[in-house]
């Protein structure tokens, strides 16, 4: 991974992201990955942390993610760019305010409020569709039905 470029997500999380330098890192910046540290902070996660700069040259340290997109657990960045121009304005609009609408794909939600806490999956005559479950710590669910990569239904 290193001089790859990945893009931070949450940099206001410091279980994912710290830095000493006197700069705000936004979330989707795209930052260059400088160097590999093992460190462990807590008792679960990868203890491996990604050196990484920004643009105007300041250092930071993203914790690394493992595979993108994992169930329960939320991408402290991303490898490919999380707001492609094909999208359009008016989606990476509602992806940055953290919206969600009938008909978004799979990855724009995934980007817009992170991966689900739970996973279903559910088969029929008409095909096979998923369930994703988000809320769970809190105890308040939000189910999102998606069939074909798209979602087609929000149960709040």
């Amino acid at each position: 991974m290193i001089g790859e470029t990945i893009w931070l997500n949450n940099t206001l999380d410091f279980k994912g992201f710290y830095s000493f330098a006197d700069y705000d890192f936004k979330r989707f910046e795209s930052v260059t990955v400088l160097d590999v540290h093992p460190y462990q902070n807590r008792d679960f996660g990868h203890p491996v942390w990604l050196k990484i700069k920004a643009k105007n040259g300041l250092d930071g340290f993203v914790r690394y993610n493992g595979e993108e997109g994992r169930v329960g657990v939320q991408d402290y960045y991303y490898t490919s760019d999380p707001l492609p121009r094909e999208w359009g304005k008016e989606m990476i609009d509602k992806v940055l305010n953290k919206g969600i609408e009938i008909g978004m794909a799979e990855r724009q939600v995934r980007i817009s409020i992170g991966n689900p806490d739970e996973l279903n999956h559910t088969s029929s005559r008409h095909g096979i569709a998923e369930q994703w479950v988000y809320g769970v710590e809190m105890g308040k669910k939000v189910y999102y039905q998606f069939e074909n990569g798209k979602l087609t239904f929000i149960n709040k």
